[in-house]
């Protein structure tokens, strides 16, 4: 289906795909013209992506702070990592930094449950940088990883990006085979970090 919903000042829509996939867009605001109104912006990101098993992928806010960083730290400790405010401290205020035009961090939602992350972090106006890739381990293995990734990738070429890097650890070997499979190549291995590019 492909329904739209006219506000005073904005407009909302949504369209499914033929797997079942809800995109939607809420809100996109309206300028007024000689012509009449006229959305602004050619392609605007969707403010969701919902799953038909009550599962969706949407953008952060700030409710979500204390559960993202619960996950994180759990995640952390199932590899035998311990919590690093230097390495970590974007967790502290994660609106603040991932607010800036080519950035955005995305969750996904299970029923409203918080089950995994991913981020974007713009390096310069080609390359982006994909970040705290994340999924609870009962929802590993079944294809929600990969959406995660897509929806991360998909956002990187809606902004004009023409490269994403990435680095992991070489305890996640799941991970890694993920993201080689997304097409991403080894670029280089250093002590305990693998780094990986994609170009478009």
């Amino acid at each position: 289906f492909d329904s739209v919903r006219v506000h005073p000042n904005s407009i909302s829509r949504s369209v499914q795909a033929p797997d079942g996939r809800v995109q939607e867009w809420l809100n996109w605001p309206l300028s007024k013209s000689g012509r009449g109104n006229t959305l602004v912006g050619s392609n605007p990101t969707p403010s969701a992506v919902i799953f038909p098993q009550k599962m969706k992928i949407e953008r952060y806010s700030n409710q979500y702070q204390k559960l993202v960083k619960e996950l994180v730290i759990s995640i952390h400790e199932e590899f035998g990592f311990s919590y690093d405010f230097k390495l970590d401290y974007d967790l502290e205020d994660l609106e603040k930094f991932y607010t800036n035009s080519g950035d955005v961090f995305f969750i996904l939602l299970d029923n409203n449950k918080l089950v995994g992350t991913v981020a974007i972090r713009k390096i310069d106006k080609e390359s982006a940088e994909l970040k705290r890739m994340y999924l609870l381990k009962e929802y590993r293995g079944q294809g929600w990883g990969s959406k995660l990734i897509d929806r991360a990738i998909e956002f990187c070429k809606e902004k004009g990006f023409k490269k994403i890097i990435l680095d992991t650890n070489i305890k996640q070997v799941a991970a890694q085979k993920l993201y080689q499979k997304k097409g991403f190549e080894i670029i280089q291995t250093k002590e305990n970090s693998i780094f990986m590019s994609l170009k478009f």
